[in-house]
């Protein structure tokens, strides 16, 4: 019995799932053989740079012949075999330091009986023994050349997929300006100026060119986009600006270029253009007027008549425009321009300035009558203790005179000290309310 159409499509879906699943397997396969290669080529490189870094190693200056006997002993020691193969992979890389430890003993083997015979450890190791590695020009499990030879993978012009590994598939990946199975033929925009059996050297075409057979204009088999052919069957430059309409907007300008244009802007103070500057202008944008050819700015702050009209009001220019602010004292309210209020006014002022000059004269006075007290217990003159300028110009000499001195304690002088803060701030506090101090103070 012939199966039905169900039934042949669940057959061919079964059947693309398999090979799906077939192929992804093999990819795999062969990114796992690709892999192993790169990790053991970098393995082999980090243990020739262990083997430059640890020779000589502590060794230089002294004894020469000694110094010779055990570098010797040392160049070919397993300690120093240890030493390199300890560098060999990051602690974070997990392939490397597993194919390490799972082939530690060809790294014995090499080092003690195949070094010598074998000096190229790559070589030996990646390609000849763990067998991850092909020569460079094959590929895949058994080595095969690559497409074009061992010697000239994909004919110099390409990559061969796998080249040097167990893995790829040996297909070429043409360099730019190449294309074909072997990277023999020439990209379009390009044409051939060498060919052979086993060469192809591809150049690239002029500019004005999709197709040709040479380098100049005047080869083209066909014209790019942007180029036409003229008389002499060159390709040539299409001036898209001289198209009418233009295609760029209204602010804006056509610059022509190679094969097509750009659409640049207009500078400000046009009103379209065509081209850059205000000397460019085909009109004069809002704010601005024609001054023999070119757009400048209106000052409109100027004008005879003015544009400022409002009570306290001045105007300042601007490029293209202008704008109208309070003068100096003034500030704007509900669209007004209203006198700024002072802070505190003259009373204010006059308070602040009595306070200041208060508060020194008060000090010195409290300086005299508290901290030195001796004008009192002495019995200083009346006239000395009351007269200001009195006690200013003779404190200092009256008071230190000799045996009109008396010895005063740290506790008493200390009281005082206390007495006559108290004193000065109640004072300053009062001098700040009133201009009675202040008045009789200076």
């Amino acid at each position: 019995m012939l199966p039905t159409g169900l039934e042949l499509l669940r057959l061919l879906r079964l059947l693309s799932c398999v090979t799906l699943v077939l192929l992804f397997q093999v990819s795999d396969a062969k990114r796992d053989l690709i892999s192993a290669c790169t990790t053991c080529q970098k393995i082999t490189d980090n243990f020739s740079k262990g083997f430059e870094r640890t020779a000589k190693q502590n060794f230089g200056g002294g004894n020469t012949a000694w110094e010779e006997r055990k570098l010797s002993k040392y160049e070919t020691s397993e300690i120093r075999l240890m030493e390199i193969v300890e560098d060999l992979c990051e602690s974070s890389s997990f392939e490397c330091n597993r194919m390490v430890e799972e082939h530690e003993e060809h790294f014995e083997t090499w080092w003690f009986k195949r070094k010598t015979k074998h000096p190229d450890l790559h070589k030996w190791f990646c390609i000849e023994t763990i067998k991850v590695c092909c020569p460079k020009g094959t590929f895949g499990l058994d080595c095969n050349d690559c497409v074009g030879g061992s010697e000239t993978p994909c004919h110099g012009n390409g990559r061969c997929d796998g080249d040097g590994t167990r893995g790829g598939d040996g297909k070429c990946s043409c360099d730019n300006g190449y294309t074909g199975e072997f990277c023999l033929d020439c990209r379009e925009g390009y044409y051939n100026e060498v060919r052979n059996d086993t060469f192809s050297l591809c150049t690239e075409c002029h500019s004005s060119c999709k197709t040709c057979t040479g380098g100049t204009h005047q080869d083209c088999d066909e014209c790019k986009d942007g180029w036409e052919e003229d008389d002499q069957e060159a390709c040539v430059d299409v001036n898209e600006c001289s198209k009418d309409p233009s295609s760029c907007n209204e602010d804006q300008y056509c610059l022509n270029t190679e094969g097509s244009y750009s659409c640049k802007a207009c500078d400000k103070v046009c009103s379209g253009c065509t081209a850059a500057g205000p000397d460019k202008c085909q009109s004069c944008a809002s704010g601005y007027q024609d001054t023999e050819g070119t757009c400048t700015d209106i000052d409109e702050c100027s004008q005879p008549e003015p544009v400022c009209t409002k009570e306290h009001e001045v105007c300042v220019n601007n490029k293209g425009s202008f704008t109208c602010i309070c003068s100096s004292g003034y500030e704007e309210k509900d669209g007004e321009c209203v006198q700024t209020p002072q802070q505190g006014g003259f009373l204010y002022s006059v308070l602040v300035k009595c306070s200041f000059f208060a508060f020194i004269k008060l000090w010195k006075l409290l300086h005299i009558s508290f901290l030195n007290p001796q004008l009192h217990a002495l019995n200083a003159p009346a006239a000395l203790r009351t007269n200001k300028k009195a006690v200013f110009s003779s404190s200092g000499s009256w008071i230190t005179s000799p045996g009109n001195q008396k010895k005063k304690t740290k506790k008493k002088t200390k009281r005082h000290f206390m007495l006559s803060v108290c004193w000065l701030f109640v004072a300053f506090l009062w001098c700040a309310q009133t201009t009675t101090c202040c008045l009789y103070l200076l």
